[in-house]
């Protein structure tokens, strides 16, 4: 996709596939990645440790999450599975960091 209206500093929370309906109970099981991307490291010198320090924030802030967000949704738990890790610089030269979460949620 054309990222170009996208500013330097971005945050993707993606929904993969993961395990489907477990049981009766109807119990959701997706992945979920999270891509946090930094401002470019040629001009802006801090732009990987605050990329990094952005993708642990929202580790800490998902990582053991359970609760409802709305009236319809419940969170048995999200759970980091790896990450966040470094992933590489894209063409801009701009840091990204990766991390994957297993999402067990239910309809209420």
């Amino acid at each position: 996709p054309d990222s170009t209206m996208i500013g330097d500093r971005a945050v993707a929370l993606i929904e993969t596939l993961g395990s489907g309906v477990m049981g009766r109970i109807e119990l959701e099981v997706p992945g979920l990645q999270i891509v946090v991307r930094g401002a470019p490291q040629n001009t802006v010198t801090d732009a990987f440790s605050s990329a990094a320090s952005r993708a642990m924030a929202i580790h800490d802030a998902l990582h053991g999450y359970t609760g409802s967000t709305d009236t319809t949704t419940h969170y048995a738990g999200i759970w980091c599975q790896d990450g966040p890790a470094f992933s590489g610089f894209d063409d801009g030269w701009r840091p990204y960091f990766t991390a994957n979460f297993r999402v067990m949620r239910s309809s209420t």
